[in-house]
């Protein structure tokens, strides 16, 4: 065999996109930061981050609790909008062993606190509350 079809290979194990990306939320992460480990999103703009990640990609959640603040800093509830592919679903999880925690505070006046409107994203190993966070 030749190397070649070790390459091949290779990129058909990965599924069609070979080239998955990964970004990074964290609890302190901020509009402006890039998406990378070093300048991680706040989780507002990371699941409204439609632009830059793509299906296969990976976003992980850094451990510790996100408190509600975007109900207040960006008036509105919380929506994760990804979109993958059958083939390539986006995979929202924690990063490593860390703990992500969703402390989602109360809901708007539609009762609507976490909206899940991307297709084919996989959200998972995320602890989801709801207190208030005053």
């Amino acid at each position: 065999m030749t190397a070649r079809y070790f390459l091949v290979l290779a990129l058909v194990a990965c599924g069609v996109n070979g080239f998955a990306n990964d970004f990074f939320v964290s609890p302190n992460g901020s509009r402006s930061g890039t998406g990378s480990i070093t300048n991680p999103w706040d989780i507002y703009t990371a699941f409204r981050a439609t632009n830059s990640i793509q299906p296969g990609d990976t976003l992980y959640l850094r451990g510790g609790t996100y408190l509600g603040g975007w109900l207040t800093n960006y008036a509105g509830r919380l929506n994760l909008l990804l979109v993958g592919t059958s083939n390539n679903p986006v995979t929202v999880r924690p990063y490593k062993n860390e703990k992500p925690i969703l402390s989602i505070g109360l809901a708007d006046q539609t009762g609507e606190i976490l909206i899940i409107g991307g297709t084919y994203t996989i959200l998972r190993d995320v602890e989801i509350v709801n207190q208030p966070t005053n």
